[in-house]
């Protein structure tokens, strides 16, 4: 069974993690297994394999979307199956004034956050494809 990006970066499994620490645990494992630290080719090949899944790792939990979905398919649940064709229709909505855009992303996190900590896998999948739908929005309003 190999490892999941919450343990290689030496985190519990939450959607709600301190961004403080996932940094320092990057940086700590970024400097240990750094492919200059070895001296054989084969050691060399095999830091470089490691600090890649690192940095996949750290580049999908430091992302609150990215984060929501890495758990929500940790726990086998599918976010195709959790379409609302009410949410995309609030988010055509929001995505028309871009400060209503941001508050509700902020807004989106917020409930991701609470409905991980009571292990409502159903409404977070839900509000994760609603924060999907809002970061494409944002990425759009910015073009």
């Amino acid at each position: 069974m190999s490892e999941n990006y919450f343990s290689l970066l030496q985190l519990n499994i939450c959607f709600s993690i301190d961004l403080k620490l996932l940094e320092q645990n990057y940086i700590t494992i970024q400097r240990a297994y750094h492919p200059d630290c070895f001296s054989s080719q084969s050691d060399k090949k095999l830091a470089l394999e490691y600090i890649s899944k690192i940095n996949k790792a750290y580049q999908v939990l430091k992302s609150p979307l990215s984060r929501a979905e890495y758990i929500l398919q940790l726990k086998n649940i599918k976010l195709s199956s959790y379409d609302d064709q009410c949410i995309i229709k609030e988010v055509f909505q929001v995505q028309e004034s871009s400060t209503n855009l941001h508050n509700e992303i902020l807004a989106c996190i917020q409930n991701i956050e609470n409905f991980f900590s009571k292990n409502d896998l159903y409404e977070a999948a839900k509000q994760t494809n609603k924060l999907k739908y809002l970061s494409k929005g944002k990425t759009y309003a910015a073009h």
